[in-house]
């Protein structure tokens, strides 16, 4: 086989920030190649070049049929300093109650044991109750119906804080 080299134009990820090494050893990463250009030798390196650029970026690419969504997680702690507040009665009213109303299309529930260092540095720990919701990322009012369970749950059980954590995923079909 005759070895020979050929000059294409280097296509780089936009959805993300991904570094891949192409099958000739040429390492691919967004800024190291700013002329634009990368050298290849047999055209078959092409080939898995481009292969490869792809599967990197892969995560970033949205599959057939799945849709952009959010799900966040609700930390509600159980406790008043050490005193237990909310019994699980009282939670799952709340949920009945609050949290059901604004979110009808569905939501999970599950009690959990947290931790946290405490200002003092000393360990502090309370059973939790967590609820994941998972909602279009365009979702109209999802925001405000989230703070208003938050601000509900704070007011009535006395509490200082929830913790919210969202996360980007797709669902759909499998």
């Amino acid at each position: 086989m005759t070895a020979w080299s050929t000059t294409v134009p280097f296509t780089r990820c936009f959805k993300c920030t991904c570094s891949g090494t192409t099958r000739s050893g040429s390492t691919v990463r967004g800024s190291s190649f700013s002329s634009g250009l990368v050298t290849l030798l047999p055209k078959r390196f092409l080939i898995a070049s481009l292969v490869g650029l792809v599967v990197a970026c892969a995560p970033a690419v949205q599959q057939r049929g799945r849709e952009p969504v959010l799900v966040e997680r609700l930390y509600f702690g159980r406790n008043v300093g050490d005193t237990l507040v909310v019994t699980d009665s009282a939670w799952a009213a709340f949920v009945t109650d609050v949290v059901t109303p604004r979110f009808p299309a569905g939501l999970t529930t599950w009690s959990a044991m947290g931790q946290w260092r405490g200002v003092d540095g000393g360990m502090q720990r309370e059973p939790t109750f967590v609820v994941e919701l998972v909602h279009p990322v365009r979702a109209r009012d999802t925001d405000s119906a989230i703070a208003a369970i938050i601000a509900e749950y704070k007011r009535r059980f006395h509490q200082e804080s929830v913790l919210r954590v969202v996360t980007a995923a797709q669902r759909g079909p499998e």
